[in-house]
Protein backbone atom coordinates (compact mmCIF):
# COMPACT_ATOMS: atom_id res chain seq x y z
CA UNK A 1 0.00 0.00 0.00
CA UNK A 2 1.13 3.38 -0.12
CA UNK A 3 0.35 6.65 1.67
CA UNK A 4 0.65 10.53 0.93
CA UNK A 5 2.13 12.90 3.17
CA UNK A 6 1.31 16.14 1.88
CA UNK A 7 2.59 20.00 2.69
CA UNK A 8 2.79 23.36 1.23
CA UNK A 9 6.54 22.22 -0.02
CA UNK A 10 6.05 18.77 -1.45
CA UNK A 11 4.50 15.19 -2.12
CA UNK A 12 6.72 12.46 -0.62
CA UNK A 13 5.34 8.80 -1.04
CA UNK A 14 5.76 6.43 1.62
CA UNK A 15 5.68 2.72 0.84
CA UNK A 16 6.54 -0.38 3.55
CA UNK A 17 9.93 -0.93 1.98
CA UNK A 18 10.37 2.68 3.35
CA UNK A 19 9.08 2.07 6.60
CA UNK A 20 11.62 -1.19 6.71
CA UNK A 21 14.27 0.37 5.63
CA UNK A 22 13.56 3.50 8.38
CA UNK A 23 13.19 0.80 11.04
CA UNK A 24 16.71 -1.48 10.04
CA UNK A 25 18.75 1.39 9.58
CA UNK A 26 17.69 3.26 12.55
CA UNK A 27 16.62 0.49 15.03
CA UNK A 28 17.69 -3.21 14.09
CA UNK A 29 21.30 -2.40 12.84
CA UNK A 30 22.61 -0.52 15.75
CA UNK A 31 20.45 -3.06 18.46
CA UNK A 32 22.71 -5.53 16.15
CA UNK A 33 26.34 -3.84 16.86
CA UNK A 34 25.58 -2.97 20.31
CA UNK A 35 24.74 -7.06 20.50
CA UNK A 36 27.54 -7.97 18.79
CA UNK A 37 30.05 -5.60 20.85
CA UNK A 38 28.35 -7.47 23.89
CA UNK A 39 29.33 -11.02 22.90
CA UNK A 40 32.47 -9.95 21.05
CA UNK A 41 33.82 -8.60 24.39
CA UNK A 42 32.37 -11.92 26.18
CA UNK A 43 34.31 -14.46 23.86
CA UNK A 44 37.49 -12.07 23.94
CA UNK A 45 37.26 -12.79 27.76
CA UNK A 46 36.28 -16.22 27.29
CA UNK A 47 38.68 -18.02 24.67
CA UNK A 48 41.24 -14.29 24.45
CA UNK A 49 44.02 -13.50 23.42
CA UNK A 50 45.22 -11.64 25.95
CA UNK A 51 47.32 -8.78 25.11
CA UNK A 52 50.18 -9.71 27.07
CA UNK A 53 50.18 -12.72 24.54
CA UNK A 54 50.31 -10.91 21.68
CA UNK A 55 51.68 -7.42 22.82
CA UNK A 56 54.96 -6.61 20.40
CA UNK A 57 55.00 -9.53 18.37
CA UNK A 58 55.25 -9.93 14.71
CA UNK A 59 52.49 -12.82 14.89
CA UNK A 60 49.10 -13.13 13.39
CA UNK A 61 46.30 -13.47 15.21
CA UNK A 62 43.82 -16.12 13.56
CA UNK A 63 40.14 -15.61 14.72
CA UNK A 64 36.96 -18.50 13.72
CA UNK A 65 34.25 -16.78 12.62
CA UNK A 66 30.69 -17.44 14.99
CA UNK A 67 28.56 -15.20 13.56
CA UNK A 68 28.31 -12.81 10.21
CA UNK A 69 26.37 -10.11 10.04
CA UNK A 70 25.76 -9.71 6.48
CA UNK A 71 26.21 -6.43 5.39
CA UNK A 72 23.82 -4.51 2.65
CA UNK A 73 25.25 -2.65 0.09
CA UNK A 74 25.27 0.45 1.24
CA UNK A 75 27.60 -0.05 4.33
CA UNK A 76 31.23 -1.09 4.74
CA UNK A 77 33.59 -3.73 5.48
CA UNK A 78 34.40 -4.04 9.06
CA UNK A 79 35.12 -6.26 11.65
CA UNK A 80 32.01 -5.27 13.73
CA UNK A 81 29.88 -7.43 11.28
CA UNK A 82 31.41 -10.26 12.52
CA UNK A 83 31.29 -12.46 16.38
CA UNK A 84 34.70 -14.00 16.37
CA UNK A 85 36.64 -16.66 18.75
CA UNK A 86 40.18 -16.95 18.76
CA UNK A 87 41.87 -19.67 16.77
CA UNK A 88 45.36 -19.43 17.02
CA UNK A 89 48.63 -17.53 16.49
CA UNK A 90 50.13 -17.74 13.01
CA UNK A 91 53.35 -16.76 11.38
CA UNK A 92 53.26 -13.64 9.58
CA UNK A 93 53.40 -16.11 6.15
CA UNK A 94 50.02 -17.43 6.37
CA UNK A 95 48.82 -14.24 4.18
CA UNK A 96 50.78 -15.28 1.04
CA UNK A 97 47.99 -18.67 1.20
CA UNK A 98 45.95 -18.29 -1.82
CA UNK A 99 42.47 -18.13 -0.18
CA UNK A 100 44.02 -15.61 2.55
CA UNK A 101 42.93 -12.48 0.62
CA UNK A 102 42.93 -8.66 2.13
CA UNK A 103 40.20 -7.40 3.78
CA UNK A 104 40.75 -3.97 5.37
CA UNK A 105 43.26 -2.25 7.38
CA UNK A 106 43.52 0.62 9.88
CA UNK A 107 46.17 3.06 10.57
CA UNK A 108 47.36 -0.30 13.25
CA UNK A 109 46.72 -3.11 11.67
CA UNK A 110 45.70 -4.84 8.59
CA UNK A 111 42.84 -7.15 8.66
CA UNK A 112 42.98 -10.41 6.10
CA UNK A 113 40.21 -13.38 5.78
CA UNK A 114 40.27 -17.19 4.96
CA UNK A 115 37.10 -17.41 2.45
CA UNK A 116 35.62 -21.38 2.40
CA UNK A 117 36.32 -23.64 -0.11
CA UNK A 118 34.64 -23.77 -3.49
CA UNK A 119 34.75 -19.64 -4.02
CA UNK A 120 36.49 -18.41 -6.87
CA UNK A 121 36.58 -14.92 -5.98
CA UNK A 122 38.47 -14.08 -9.33
CA UNK A 123 35.38 -15.51 -11.48
CA UNK A 124 33.46 -11.84 -11.38
CA UNK A 125 30.01 -13.23 -13.18
CA UNK A 126 29.65 -15.04 -9.88
CA UNK A 127 30.73 -12.39 -7.67
CA UNK A 128 30.96 -9.50 -9.22
CA UNK A 129 31.95 -7.32 -6.44
CA UNK A 130 35.55 -8.66 -4.69
CA UNK A 131 34.52 -7.02 -0.98
CA UNK A 132 31.19 -8.40 -0.75
CA UNK A 133 32.02 -11.99 -2.03
CA UNK A 134 34.95 -11.44 0.61
CA UNK A 135 32.80 -10.67 3.44
CA UNK A 136 30.05 -12.92 3.08
CA UNK A 137 32.01 -16.16 2.75
CA UNK A 138 34.92 -15.64 5.17
CA UNK A 139 35.86 -18.53 7.53
CA UNK A 140 38.25 -16.96 9.76
CA UNK A 141 39.77 -13.63 10.33
CA UNK A 142 43.03 -12.76 10.37
CA UNK A 143 44.45 -9.57 12.05
CA UNK A 144 48.35 -8.53 11.62
CA UNK A 145 50.20 -5.17 12.93
CA UNK A 146 50.47 -2.63 10.36
CA UNK A 147 54.51 -2.71 10.84
CA UNK A 148 54.90 -6.13 10.70
CA UNK A 149 53.16 -6.68 7.58
CA UNK A 150 54.87 -3.51 5.87
CA UNK A 151 58.13 -5.34 6.80
CA UNK A 152 57.31 -8.42 5.78
CA UNK A 153 56.47 -7.27 2.35
CA UNK A 154 58.96 -4.97 2.39
CA UNK A 155 61.71 -7.75 2.81
CA UNK A 156 60.25 -9.67 0.00
CA UNK A 157 60.77 -9.09 -4.17
CA UNK A 158 58.54 -6.58 -5.96
CA UNK A 159 58.86 -7.68 -9.42
CA UNK A 160 55.66 -10.28 -10.41
CA UNK A 161 55.92 -9.68 -13.80
CA UNK A 162 52.36 -7.87 -14.05
CA UNK A 163 51.17 -4.93 -14.75
CA UNK A 164 48.62 -3.08 -12.20
CA UNK A 165 45.73 -0.78 -13.36
CA UNK A 166 43.53 0.98 -11.41
CA UNK A 167 39.93 1.98 -13.29
CA UNK A 168 38.33 4.23 -11.09
CA UNK A 169 35.02 5.66 -11.69
CA UNK A 170 31.73 7.34 -11.08
CA UNK A 171 28.58 4.95 -9.94
CA UNK A 172 26.14 3.54 -12.24
CA UNK A 173 28.54 3.91 -15.61
CA UNK A 174 28.95 0.46 -16.31
CA UNK A 175 32.34 -0.10 -14.97
CA UNK A 176 30.72 -3.91 -13.79
CA UNK A 177 30.11 -4.32 -17.60
CA UNK A 178 33.45 -3.48 -18.80
CA UNK A 179 34.75 -5.67 -15.93
CA UNK A 180 33.22 -8.61 -16.88
CA UNK A 181 34.33 -8.11 -20.23
CA UNK A 182 37.75 -7.85 -19.96
CA UNK A 183 37.74 -11.13 -17.41
CA UNK A 184 36.53 -12.61 -20.34
CA UNK A 185 39.58 -12.68 -21.97
CA UNK A 186 41.33 -14.69 -19.73
CA UNK A 187 44.33 -12.35 -19.91
CA UNK A 188 43.66 -10.15 -16.64
CA UNK A 189 42.91 -10.78 -12.73
CA UNK A 190 39.95 -8.19 -11.96
CA UNK A 191 39.02 -7.14 -8.67
CA UNK A 192 35.83 -5.29 -8.88
CA UNK A 193 35.34 -3.12 -6.12
CA UNK A 194 38.42 -3.62 -3.42
CA UNK A 195 37.15 -1.68 -0.05
CA UNK A 196 40.81 -1.84 1.26
CA UNK A 197 41.79 0.62 -1.73
CA UNK A 198 39.25 2.84 -0.18
CA UNK A 199 40.04 2.47 2.97
CA UNK A 200 43.77 3.19 1.87
CA UNK A 201 42.78 6.45 -0.02
CA UNK A 202 41.22 7.72 2.65
CA UNK A 203 44.24 7.05 5.05
CA UNK A 204 46.65 8.16 2.74
CA UNK A 205 45.17 11.64 3.30
CA UNK A 206 45.88 11.62 6.62
CA UNK A 207 49.04 11.90 9.17
CA UNK A 208 46.61 9.66 11.48
CA UNK A 209 42.54 8.90 12.80
CA UNK A 210 42.16 12.46 12.97
CA UNK A 211 44.47 14.75 11.23
CA UNK A 212 44.94 15.41 7.90
CA UNK A 213 48.02 16.08 5.86
CA UNK A 214 48.86 19.16 4.46
CA UNK A 215 48.93 19.96 1.03
CA UNK A 216 52.84 20.25 0.06
CA UNK A 217 52.43 16.44 2.31
CA UNK A 218 49.75 15.03 -0.05
CA UNK A 219 52.34 16.19 -2.91
CA UNK A 220 55.16 14.35 -1.22
CA UNK A 221 52.89 10.79 -0.98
Amino acid sequence: QHYYITNNLSSIMITSRNVYDILEYFFLYPLGLVVQAILQSLFTSLFGPKDEDIKDKDVAVCYHVVWNFKQQFRRPNGLHFYLLKFKELASIQVIEENDVLLYSLTFHEFHFVRIRPGVDYTDIDLYPFNSFTIHDHATEVITVPRDTVVKYLESKSHSSGGNLTILHNIGRCGSTLIASMVHKTKQFHILSEPFPLTVLAIMMSKRNDTHPLHCEENLEL
